[in-house]
């Protein structure tokens, strides 16, 4: 199974450092990498669908519908049995406006096929991406709540400090870690406990 994760590009290596090691805590195998500033594509054994809900420096996690030049994203596209669920397709990248809104429509037009499009309350969500030379068409399988996180802030404590970590920080030391779910996290001089009251996996 092939995995894409939308980094958030905050930092050149800590978003992907992040979601391998969500990867890694779940003991999920992984077969290969493939990786750009904005998207990391991980072949993995089983689905790791635990480990995604950990990842805190990602936008949105895919699964691969296909992935390579245009007639392959065509093809994969074809494959695609919606058996009649709404759906909504999205390019996001840098594309130019009249070459975002060409791939929208193509690859809509061979969903609609077996589905019916609907931008509003899509029961399945496609993005096309962009992966160096090539494209990619994914399904969306999680979507992280980035303003679950700013919720969570240090200013809306009842105390914090000027150094105190953002709670998406805070859940990215826990995934580099490595401790499982129910594991045992050790964190000496905590301060606010930023890491132990907003890093663990809910």
């Amino acid at each position: 199974m092939r995995i894409a994760f939308e980094l958030t590009g905050e930092h050149p290596t800590l978003p992907r450092a992040d979601a391998l090691a969500a990867l890694e805590a779940e003991r999920v195998t992984i077969r290969g990498v493939s990786f750009s500033p904005t998207l990391l594509i991980v072949d993995a054994v089983r689905p790791p669908l635990r480990a995604l809900r950990r990842v805190a420096m990602s936008r949105y996690v895919e699964t691969l519908v296909a992935y390579g030049p245009w007639m392959r994203i065509l093809q994969g596209a074809e494959r695609v049995d919606l058996h009649g669920r709404r759906f909504r397709v999205r390019a996001h990248g840098p594309f130019e406006p009249a070459e975002k809104a060409f791939l929208e429509r193509r690859i809509g037009a061979l969903l609609g096929r077996t589905g019916t499009v609907d931008l509003e309350k899509p029961e399945r969500n496609f993005r096309i991406l962009q992966h160096g030379g090539d494209l990619v068409l994914g399904e969306i399988r999680h979507a992280v709540e980035r303003s679950a996180f700013e919720a969570r802030k240090s200013a809306r404590r009842a105390f914090s400090y000027p150094i105190s970590l953002h709670p998406k920080l805070a859940r990215a030391l826990v995934n580099l870690s490595r401790c499982p779910v129910g594991g045992v996290l050790l964190d000496p001089f905590c301060g606010t406990a930023s890491v132990a009251r907003f890093g663990p996996i809910l």
